[in-house]
């Protein structure tokens, strides 16, 4: 058993669901290798078992990373190739936001699941060199600039 499945199985039905989720999923570790889509599978699965559809679940991507151009030792390590083939940080965490999409896409795609989408975050962030505290952390620039887009989105109707 899992924190999410105790969660979605126990705690809310005793506590009462929330009217809406927000699940963001990071992927700047993950990048590194792992079962990041095994592991979003079971969540989805999760979700959709023990979530009402009545609640409804926000999908929001990771952002990118701060480009790698300076000679600090935290940024040589970080300026490296992730995978099989051999891509970029923000390049990874692109492919990995898609790949995550594609999973979610038959419950976006369906209205009767109340899932919504957000956008690929690495294409706003990862140029924005003032949004970033370090390479892969962001400050209360970026926090302000992704929340006033996700209100903007989601609370218009």
């Amino acid at each position: 058993s899992t924190v999410q499945e105790f969660l979605f199985r126990t705690y809310f039905p005793l506590a009462g669901t929330p009217h809406g989720i927000i699940i963001a999923f990071p992927v700047a570790h993950e990048k590194l290798g792992g079962n990041t889509l095994n592991n979003m599978e079971k969540l989805i699965d999760l979700m959709v078992k023990y979530i009402p559809r009545s609640t409804k679940i926000f999908w929001i991507t990771d952002a990118g990373e701060k480009n790698h151009t300076e000679t600090s030792l935290f940024n040589k390590t970080f300026a490296r190739t992730y995978g099989k083939d051999h891509l970029y940080p923000n390049d990874k965490v692109y492919q990995l936001n898609v790949q995550l999409f594609n999973l979610l896409k038959p419950y976006l795609m369906d209205s009767s699941f109340n899932m919504h989408g957000f956008v690929n975050l690495v294409n706003m962030s990862a140029a924005r060199v003032g949004w970033h505290r370090d390479p892969v952390h962001y400050n209360h620039v970026w926090c302000a600039h992704v929340i006033s887009i996700f209100l903007s989105l989601f609370c218009a109707d």
